[in-house]
Parts: structure tokens; sequence; C-alpha cells
């Protein structure tokens, strides 16, 4: 548990939403999962404003949308 929250979550509403089962999943609208040259996430009403930092976006759309992140 502690290894995950080290590599992965950085911000406390992801984590809290990632050890949920489908949590992720909750925080945007979903999008098809893969290569998107322009991606644009919309998020939801239960991701704070706060947390959309640059380096959190990045982070958290490979978690969202990469398969490579999503197996992750």
């Amino acid at each position: 548990m502690e290894l995950i929250r080290s590599l992965f979550l950085h911000n406390k509403t992801l984590a809290n939403h990632i050890m949920q089962p489908g949590g992720v999943m909750t925080l945007f609208r979903p999008v098809e999962p893969g290569f998107h040259p322009r991606l644009q996430l919309d998020y939801t009403q239960q991701m704070p404003v706060r947390s959309l930092k640059r380096s959190f976006i990045l982070e958290f759309s490979w978690l969202a949308v990469d398969p490579d992140g999503q197996r992750a």
C-alpha cells in the first residue's frame, strides 16, 4: 500500500479515490482509452480545482486514460 502511495499518489484526492474500485472514474467524464494527440479531460465536481496543476494533470491523465497507466 505504501509503495503504491509513494509511486502514484502525490495528491490526497487521488489517493482517496484510487483505493476504491472505479473511484478514479468518478473524478472525470470517461474518454476512450489509448493515445490522443490532443486530450481533453472534463473533471467532475469531486475534483478540487486547487488540485489542477500541470504536474497533477499529466500524472492523472496517464493513470486515467493510458492503458499502461490503468494497469499500473
